[in-house]
């Protein structure tokens, strides 16, 4: 937390919360046993192999707080391009495999 918010002194405090926790469940998930050091997020080429089948919508927040805890360039221009991904997803309001499994229809609505 400490070093998120000397890299991003405004960052409001929810930001900052969510930040720590996506961090500490990426290092959770995938830093070997022992591995405590801030650092073992400086091995940018290893963490972006592991993200590469997440969602660009879902992984450009994960890019970001990576970001703003290394200053490494690198997650900026990865997750400036999950943002341009992803907002071209969004102007087209399409649903997504989830969304359509869960879709209510308004007649359904109307019937219920």
């Amino acid at each position: 937390m400490n070093k998120i918010k000397e890299n991003r002194p405004k960052l409001g405090e929810s930001s900052a919360k969510t930040y720590v926790s996506i961090l500490f469940n990426l290092h959770k998930k995938l830093a070997p046993e022992g591995n405590d050091s801030l650092t073992w997020f400086d091995d940018v080429d290893h963490i972006i192999d592991k993200l590469k089948d997440i969602a660009p919508k879902v992984r450009k927040t994960t890019l970001s707080a990576l970001f703003i805890l290394t200053r490494n360039d690198k997650y900026q221009v990865l997750m400036m391009d999950d943002c341009k991904v992803a907002n071209v997803e969004y102007r087209e309001q399409k649903k997504d495999g989830k969304e359509a499994a869960n879709w209510v229809e308004v007649s359904q609505i109307k019937t219920i």
